[in-house]
């Protein structure tokens, strides 16, 4: 196992690196992943998917649509360990919507498998679903902190590979930014207008370079695209704070 993290941290390129990392969940009992990243608290076409292994007919319809229910990458996140999503620990809440996408994944075979969250610098963060065991009981006893560690490996690898894109920084003058970090506030554009003392028409126009800057088309987008490229932090409190209260709320 040694010399296949090896081989994941020495990967030249994307596809390259998914293929050693598929290897190495081979050699661990497992014949397929899926990668997202970044993962936060925006679902939306700003995640990236990447699929080892898993049905083509599952891909298809992840891309077209169930990207925008699948809790897996939100639940690996807020746990910050591995879990089975076929027993899901019971502090986890799933709304309808939840159970429905994770009740689906048995039609492609795909009934159980484990979740791990991915971290790296300027607080990126990932996920890796494993899935497709040899056996069943791969899974039930699946080593998780060997999975751990070939997740976040690849994860680590993935963000040196994409370095000198996160390097080329939109270029947001101080004025835009300053209107950027308030978007993640979840200020609305008259309260930002009235703090930075200008009219809702030039705050209007702000929105429109910083969405072209970082070519995205709303507000939620523009604020993951910034927080995966390093521009904002979310351990700040007034920005963390504010995305919590954008999430849904969820039935008890």
């Amino acid at each position: 196992m040694i010399e296949k993290l090896l081989a994941i941290s020495q990967a030249d390129g994307v596809i390259e690196l998914r293929l050693k990392t598929a290897d190495a969940l081979k050699a661990a009992g497992f014949g397929a992943a899926y990668f997202v990243a970044p993962v936060n608290s925006h679902r939306g076409r700003h995640r990236l998917m990447t699929n080892v292994g898993f049905p083509d007919g599952w891909e298809a319809e992840y891309r077209e649509r169930a990207y925008l229910t699948d809790p897996l990458p939100d639940i690996a996140i807020t746990l910050s360990r591995p879990f089975r999503w076929d027993a899901l620990p019971e502090d986890v809440i799933l709304t309808e919507e939840d159970r429905a996408y994770i009740d689906s994944l048995s039609e492609w075979g795909m009934e159980t498998g484990i979740g791990v969250p991915t971290y790296g610098p300027f607080a990126r963060t990932g996920f890796v679903a494993i899935g497709l065991p040899r056996t069943k009981s791969i899974a039930k006893n699946a080593n998780t902190t060997l999975l751990r560690i070939i997740a976040q490996t690849s994860f680590l690898r993935y963000c040196e590979i994409i370095q000198d894109e996160f390097e080329e920084l939109p270029g947001l003058s101080p004025r835009e930014f300053e209107v950027l970090t308030r978007i993640a506030q979840g200020k609305s554009k008259i309260a930002i207008a009235a703090e930075l003392d200008v009219s809702k028409d030039t705050v209007d126009t702000y929105f429109r370079r910083i969405y072209a800057k970082l070519d995205v088309s709303d507000r939620g987008a523009a604020v993951a695209t910034a927080i995966s490229r390093g521009m904002l932090i979310p351990r700040d409190t007034r920005v963390s704070g504010a995305m919590l209260q954008r999430q849904p709320s969820k039935p008890a």
